[in-house]
């Protein structure tokens, strides 16, 4: 029971000791220390990447969304810049670098990638149904050669046993 206390206790100072250092960081500082890494669009909705060196964390948020007190108020896509709001202080944040690689998510990927495994799969179908054809051929002309091997023999027999 006393190690339980002990480490509830150890846990509970770790959390107020992050609380009081992060209070210390004034806002202002805190959105001039964010840095603003990346855009990505999913089905229409701008997602925000930021990386924020005082909870030493990323995240991603999209606008009028916040996370620990930080707000998303405004994407200006032209200039690249994030209008950022914490405890009263806006901030415009550029982006980190200004690099933007269009990300193709889209069901167009999902029908193009369907579509090439499917087509994968037919070729394989037609491959190996077309080797069972050759198979079944090769089968069918064993078994004529020895029907007919048989019957040469079996020929061969009835002559033998006329002429006796």
């Amino acid at each position: 029971m006393a190690a339980w206390l002990t480490r509830f206790s150890l846990s509970s100072f770790a959390v107020a000791l992050f609380l009081m250092l992060l209070n210390l960081t004034s806002a202002a500082d805190r959105l001039d220390s964010l840095d603003f890494n990346g855009v990505m669009v999913v089905d229409g909705s701008v997602m925000l990447s930021f990386f924020d060196p005082v909870l030493e964390s990323n995240y991603w948020l999209s606008q009028n969304e916040g996370f620990r007190g930080l707000s998303v108020l405004d994407y200006a896509k032209d200039k690249q810049v994030v209008t950022l709001a914490l405890d009263g202080k806006v901030r415009g944040v550029p982006l980190k670098r200004p690099t933007i690689t269009p990300l193709r998510i889209s069901g167009d990927l999902v029908e193009d990638e369907l579509q090439a495994k499917v087509r994968e799969e037919l070729a394989f179908g037609m491959l190996v149904s077309r080797q069972i054809r050759l198979e079944r051929k090769r089968e069918s002309e064993k078994k004529e050669r020895d029907r007919q091997a048989r019957q040469i023999k079996m020929d061969g027999a009835a002559r033998a046993s006329q002429q006796r």
